[in-house]
């Protein structure tokens, strides 16, 4: 990654202009990213520190992101130990990826005690972990246990840096150089630097030996000795007086690489463009992943939750269609209770079955008897089997019923789920399953001002709204006018459409956008073709008790439209 200790070196000294600086707020958006108002040379900045292992980074911004209207665990954590607490140093440890924060403040006496924060930015062994005077964790973003193989991280034990790697600390004179150097000439002059010297990324390493020769798989061997040395030289220079030059590499508009040096190797098909600060740059080249990201890290665990709930309940559902299947019997068996009454005159206790005639068929039928059993006792037994499964099939029916539309439900979870773009529609997904029992909920929430629906205009002047969830579907559809429209995609998952008339009445094209509306926000791929049914909303009917979202209609005529996204 391009993250490497020499950048977070240089990080660390842009981010020394917190010290001093007092905490406002402090929030936990997602599962690994913390944020942190902090108040310093007169106006308020954004502390940013991610541990996502795709995009580990630390920076200053001028805005806080979307946060959750309910604080984690960590996050009020550390709100405990560092709300109104002052940043006294920020560094980073020698040789690795791992940024330190100090803090003073006050303790439950109101007497003055450090805390430290430690930022590991490490990949997927990315982390926050948080540590009293003495150095002993008080919390962190990642918990590791005994059982872990290189270091424990629990509450209570001492911090202990990431491990050390066997390389070589800056700076390094010319000779030891040339003297490592020598010892692999087949090398690759990436790997050469890469595995030898502390703090140097690929991106760094290739652009040392881009420099050298114009190419970037040059061998030690290959390359002039002196011109390597002169360019890793300057490198080394750069990083001991602290000259960089924040660097970032997009092609086609996506981001590729970023540095602390000028990058040229990936020629002149690719942008290079060059920040005044390194938060400039990883807010820049993260910001829409880390948006993205986020919010798919929000929706995380609702997608676990769904599915596993759906998993669960279709595996009900088939056990009660196998025993639903069972109850078939049940004509059997009251047909055999039946034969052995109008037979009992000749039937004897002991005999292994009665040979009778079907009185409805005609045909000869041997019934199983129970040799234990007086010949009117099977017949009970048989009548008892009958009512046993007759109750049980009315029994599964409901049962069924209910587990389809739970299944059902689910799917319009998932779809809302898989739509939303911010935190707020998450959120209102979550509360609703809170609400539907699905999750715990999580202690007192802040009041949220109610999201509005999407709102859309037809060509002919019309609004149409759309339910961003569940909840907010039965809202809609509650609240419109008797001869509004109700759209809604066939036999799939959607959102309610409702096309509002204003008592006029609508245009085919305003019907048929509508329509289109509808097939855009449900579960159905963009491009198909789809059946969306549409009627007025005074025949949409909501069932007592139903799920949110469920409706039943009828006098509805269907649309047949191309679902674009």
């Amino acid at each position: 990654m391009a993250l490497d200790g020499n950048f977070c070196h240089a990080l660390s000294l842009e981010l020394k202009q917190l010290i001093g600086g007092r905490t406002d707020k402090i929030f936990h958006s997602g599962s690994s990213c913390v944020e942190a108002v902090i108040y310093a040379a007169g106006k308020n900045r954004v502390l940013v520190l991610s541990a996502l292992p795709s995009m580990p980074y630390a920076a200053i911004t001028s805005e806080a992101g979307e946060h959750p209207s309910t604080p984690t665990t960590f996050c009020l954590l550390l709100r405990k130990h560092l709300q109104s607490s002052r940043i006294t140093d920020v560094y980073a440890l020698p040789h690795d990826r791992v940024l330190c924060f100090e803090f003073e403040c006050a303790d439950e006496l109101g007497h003055l005690s450090p805390r430290r924060l430690y930022a590991e930015l490490m990949g997927k062994y990315s982390n926050i972990i948080l540590t009293d005077p003495n150095d002993r964790i008080l919390g962190a973003l990642h918990t590791a246990d005994l059982t872990a193989s290189k270091r424990q991280i629990m509450v209570g034990m001492p911090y202990q840096a990431p491990p050390p790697q066997d390389k070589r600390a800056l700076p390094v004179s010319r000779d030891e150089f040339f003297e490592l150097a020598g010892m692999v000439p087949e090398k690759s002059c990436e790997r050469f630097i890469l595995e030898t010297f502390f703090g140097f990324s690929p991106v760094v390493c290739r652009e040392i030996c881009y420099t050298v020769c114009g190419r970037t798989d040059a061998s030690v061997g290959e390359v002039d000795g002196e011109k390597l040395w002169f360019h890793f030289a300057a490198v080394m220079n750069r990083i001991r007086s602290g000259e960089f030059a924040p660097t970032a590499v997009f092609k086609d508009g996506k981001p590729v690489e970023f540095s602390y040096i000028p990058l040229r190797q990936y020629g002149a098909t690719a942008l290079t463009k060059e920040y005044g600060s390194f938060s400039e740059l990883l807010t820049d080249y993260y910001g829409s992943k880390r948006s993205a990201f986020l919010i798919s890290d929000l929706a995380e665990g609702l997608f676990r939750v769904i599915t596993q709930k759906q998993k669960h309940t279709e595996k009900k559902l088939a056990s009660r269609l196998e025993d639903l299947r069972e109850c078939e019997k049940k004509e059997q068996y009251r047909l055999w209770g039946d034969l052995l009454t109008s037979n009992i005159y000749r039937l004897k206790q002991g005999e292994k079955s009665a040979d009778c005639i079907d009185y409805i068929s005609g045909e000869n039928v041997s019934v199983p008897m129970d040799t234990r059993l007086t010949p009117a006792k099977n017949a009970q037994r048989y009548y008892r089997l009958y009512t046993k499964y007759k109750n049980a099939e009315e029994s599964l029916t409901g049962l069924i019923e209910s587990d389809r539309r739970e299944i059902t439900y689910l799917d319009s979870v998932f779809d809302c789920l898989a739509r939303a773009s911010t935190e707020q529609e998450i959120s209102a997904i979550r509360s609703e399953l809170e609400s539907e029992g699905y999750i715990r909920a999580a202690g007192r929430k802040q009041k949220q001002k109610p999201l509005p629906p999407l709102s859309f205009r037809t060509t002919d002047g019309m609004t149409v709204l759309v339910g961003r969830n569940n909840l907010q579907n039965d809202a809609l559809t509650k609240n419109a006018a008797k001869n509004d429209i109700w759209f809604h995609v066939k036999n799939a998952a959607g959102s309610h459409t409702i096309l509002v008339t204003n008592g006029e009445e609508p245009s085919d094209r305003d019907y048929t956008e509508a329509a289109e509306i509808a097939a855009s926000h449900s579960s159905v791929a963009a491009g198909q073709k789809v059946e969306v049914d549409y009627t007025r909303i005074r025949f949409v009917k909501k069932p007592p008790a139903s799920k949110p979202g469920y409706v039943t209609y009828d006098k509805y005529y269907t649309a047949v439209v191309t679902a674009k996204k």
